[in-house]
């Protein structure tokens, strides 16, 4: 248990941020194919340019941001402590979207649970960080 409590929230925020540097790079190479299956369609091309900025832009930069994290001591908490944030306000601006608004398909209740499930694994991954400062290691 010890080596999950030690390594849990280097890997956890490096396998976050290849994951997002891969769908960084889907978004470059097959925008339109994902924005339709997300069912998210522009009326404008200039909405293309848009949506690339926010998922191809944002998405690689994150990635960047969350790789560089896994690997300092300085950053790992920020890191940790963005991921938390991010996917718990994700999961709660996407579950308002669901539940309340009734606008939803199989994808975003798949996009749902992989966000409550990766707030949950940020707590761990936090508290695991406060127990390794903790202990000094």
């Amino acid at each position: 248990m010890h080596l999950v409590v030690r390594y849990f929230p280097n890997l956890f925020l490096f396998i976050n941020g290849l994951l997002y540097l891969i769908l960084g790079y889907q978004f470059l190479t097959d925008a339109e194919g994902w924005f339709t299956k997300l069912e998210i369609l522009p009326s404008e091309e200039v909405g293309f340019t848009e949506l690339r900025a926010m998922y191809l832009g944002l998405m690689s930069a994150i990635g960047l941001f969350l790789i560089i994290s896994s690997g300092s001591r300085k950053f790992l908490f920020p890191g940790l402590l963005f991921l938390l944030i991010s996917y718990g306000f994700l999961g709660l601006v996407r579950g308002y979207g669901i539940f309340i608004q009734d606008a939803s398909s199989q994808m975003m209740l798949d996009l749902l649970k992989a966000e409550v499930l990766s707030t949950i694994l940020s707590i761990f991954a936090l508290f695991c960080c406060a127990k390794n400062s903790s202990t000094g290691s």
